[in-house]
């Protein structure tokens, strides 16, 4: 099963504006038929949008096109009927709505645009739900999807993410710009849960003081709870597997009197059971889904006859069908002026999926870098076609953290054909993001270097200048043995550091025998820069023929691990003990539902006890003693370690010499196996740091304090770095490759407050 949250948004031209429910929408038939306090229930039917889960991604988009053409015919055959009688839609995800409206003809456009322009439709503002790992320009792509002549037609005022327990500001900023204020949540309890107990209003502030109005709802699947004691549906099964199929008339939501009056008597109950727990709205609004499969599942045309029986029989309280739009401000109406307002980040608890696919991971993160370099203004204006492919480039991105990552089975059955194709399907948004990234800005460098004179050109396409490594391949050296090079400006030398591996040339005989002939050294050579100047190039000579400075103090244990580094200055070293340190989590228990009930269902202490039972931490141990390269410019320090987790794992740490940085990198091949388990590497600061500062979506925030209550603090999504102000100076972390960091210890599963 798929539970799911659901960000919903709405326009508003400002804040607390007290928007006026739709005309269309008939009040009177509510009046007089409140009972426990609801004066009504608004129902808001939609599909749930994976990109995979119950079928291929492929699949799963058609049939989202085919939902559409459903919806749309159930409006307009109760277009004419009175407000309360009609049939209303919401469309939760943007892309695939694109996708059908390039492929319907116009008249099919022209019902779409009745159907909104009526209030039956709303769409949503946000092409699909997707996780925090995207960028400022990410997030700009994001919010201007579809073309904007397209976009102002629908008159979208909703924004929708189901499943993810989170919502960055940076996303929320972006929907303010476009006038869209509502968000709408469901958030999914399985490993997950919700920052506010269910349902709940409340306003949101950023940091420029605007504010969204947040309503914080069952997920989706649960609306149709409120009316029966147990779910429909059983299992989930793909759409090809023609053995199953969704409910038809006459399987649920009976209208007869009987089975009316059952199902008002399980909502009493519902009712009831949100009164004791405090609920004390005078509405109730819930997501409603088909019941074959809730994800990836069509409209159900049996929800309105059962609506508009349920106000024949003046049942109470009343029900409506409506949209997200019309729902949300009902809700600013009713409760707008009531509710409390919080601010800070909404750090999602899901996040930690991603490290499930390191690899891919990695390589968006690296699409990601390739594309901030691309849109340099070091390059000048792009032009129509480049922005077009770097426009593509962020879509494919974007789609690759878009949050269902494989299938409905993966955990049980990773292997198998189901499974396989849809990861394969995810994991190619990373890797083609990542080599038309790289194919472009290749492109640009020979596009502005290639009639230029000679040498080795080095471009700083960042906004701050640059110390350190500049990494080049050797195998342009043609074979010649270059030992450093010169700026061609200031003619000062940088001595060439090399390694890697052996180069090789195939040498042909007399007789056109060929035979491998190494070259010098390896296939790597480094040389040092010093403040380069931000947005700016430098032009190196390589040479062939071949200065003091202040150096680190540096500490090692007895297997000759760096353990401390301190730079002239510093009254506490810049890491401690412990650096690179590397760590296995063994979850002992291999079934996620039933370690998902443990998240969901235990109270803190119970929780927290029942997960050091079925977890074991296990770390690495040196295999022997580190060994220490020297550079011109820094140490190397690598060594190799032992896990029985691991065929193999190697950490190297480079301590620059003439600033306080150091790098690290750690190197493993997993040993296959389902058996879930978390890998963490450690990274030791002196203990006077205090408050970790970071940005999501380029949006800072310090963690722990500038987040919102409850939300996830056991661990945090960051762009690149995590920043700690100390007395002799700023420590930064910083990674290009990895999103996810820990503060303090592992926490899994701790729910930290």
């Amino acid at each position: 099963m798929r539970i799911i949250i659901v960000f919903i948004i709405s326009v508003l031209l400002f804040a607390g504006c007290n928007h006026q429910p739709s005309s269309n929408v008939n009040e009177q038939h509510i009046a007089g038929r409140d009972t426990l306090g609801y004066e009504y229930i608004d129902i808001v039917h939609s599909t749930h949008t994976d990109y995979g889960y119950t079928d291929h991604p492929v699949v799963a988009i058609d049939l989202h096109k085919r939902f559409l053409d459903v919806a749309l015919d159930l409006a307009l055959r109760t277009e004419k009927e009175t407000p309360e009688n009609r049939f209303y839609w919401t469309v939760e995800a943007l892309d695939p709505f694109y996708i059908w409206w390039k492929n319907v003809p116009e008249s099919r456009r022209n019902d779409m645009l009745r159907m909104i322009k009526n209030e039956q439709i709303a769409v949503n503002a946000m092409p699909f739900h997707i996780h925090p790992f995207i960028n400022k320009d990410q997030w700009n792509e994001m919010t201007n999807w579809i073309p904007g002549d397209i976009y102002n037609k629908l008159n979208i005022k909703s924004g929708i993410q189901h499943d993810v327990n989170g919502f960055p500001r940076a996303a929320a900023l972006k929907l303010l710009d476009k006038n869209v204020n509502y968000i709408w949540t469901g958030i999914n309890p399985h490993w997950g849960g919700s920052p506010f107990e269910l349902p709940t209003a409340f306003w949101w502030k950023m940091p420029d003081n605007r504010k969204m109005l947040v309503w914080a709802g069952y997920p989706y699947w649960q609306g149709y709870l409120f009316f029966a004691e147990h779910e429909w549906r059983i299992q989930q099964r793909e759409y090809a597997n023609t053995e199953t199929s969704w409910p038809r008339v006459g399987d649920l939501l009976l209208t007869d009197e009987a089975s009316m009056r059952k199902a008002h008597e399980v909502c009493i109950k519902r009712l009831e059971d949100l009164r004791s727990k405090g609920y004390n709205y005078p509405f109730l609004t819930i997501a409603f889904t088909n019941e074959w499969r809730c994800d990836n599942d069509g409209p159900m045309p049996q929800l309105l006859d059962f609506i508009k029986q349920w106000n024949k029989m003046e049942l109470k309280p009343a029900l409506r069908m409506t949209t997200t739009d019309q729902a949300m401000a009902r809700i600013e109406k009713k409760i707008g002026d009531k509710i409390k307002t919080f601010e800070g980040e909404w750090q999602d608890w899901w996040s930690f999926g991603a490290a499930a696919m390191p690899r891919e991971l990695q390589t968006a993160r690296q699409a990601v870098q390739f594309e901030k370099a691309i849109n340099s203004p070091f390059w000048g204006e792009l032009s129509g076609e480049t922005k077009e492919e770097a426009k593509t480039i962020n879509q494919l991105i974007c789609r690759y953290f878009e949050h269902t990552f494989g299938s409905n089975e993966t955990s049980e059955h990773p292997y198998t054909l189901f499974t396989q194709g849809q990861i394969n399907e995810k994991a190619g948004f990373a890797y083609r993001s990542w080599e038309r990234a790289r194919y472009l800005l290749a492109q640009q460098a020979r596009n502005k270097f290639t009639n230029m004179n000679a040498g080795i050109y080095v471009v700083n396409t960042a906004s701050v200048s640059y110390t350190g490594w500049v990494k080049l391949d050797a195998v342009g050296f043609r074979g010649t043995n270059y030992q450093s090079v010169r700026d061609a400006k200031t003619n000062t030398f940088c001595p060439l550091f090399k390694e890697g591996e052996t180069v090789w040339r195939w040498v042909v005989d007399k007789d056109l025998n060929t035979t491998r002939v190494p070259l010098s050294e390896g296939t790597e050579a480094w040389f040092w820069v010093k403040d380069m100047p931000a947005q700016s190039y430098t032009l190196y000579i390589p040479e062939i023929k071949n200065n003091t400075t202040d150096v680190p103090v540096l500490t090692f244990d007895k297997n000759n691990w760096v353990t401390s580094a301190t730079w002239k200055g510093m009254s506490h070293p810049l890491f401690t003990e412990g650096l690179a340190d590397f760590m296995v989590l063994n979850i002992k228990d291999n079934d996620r539902w039933s370690q998902g009930d443990i998240y969901m269902h235990l109270d803190d202490e119970r929780r927290v006890k029942k997960m050091k039972e079925i977890t074991e931490e296990i770390w690495a141990k040196p295999k022997g003693r580190a060994t220490v390269k020297e550079t011109p410019y820094s140490w190397i320090i690598s060594q190799e370690m032992n896990h029985s987790r691991l065929k193999h794992l190697t950490r190297r740490v480079e301590i620059f010499k003439e600033i306080p940085r150091t790098r690290v990198k750690i190197s493993f091949d997993r040993i296959s196996s389902q058996s879930p388990e978390v890998f963490y590497a450690k990274f030791p600061f002196p203990k006077d740091c205090q408050d970790p500062l970071a940005t999501n979506g380029g949006v800072p925030f310090t963690l722990y304090k500038d987040q919102l209550p409850n939300s996830c603090k056991d661990f945090f999504v960051v762009d690149s770095w995590v920043k700690y102000d100390a007395a002799d100076g700023t420590r930064i972390w910083s990674s290009g490759d990895i999103p996810l960091v820990n503060l303090g210890g592992h926490h899994f599963g701790q729910r930290l407050k």
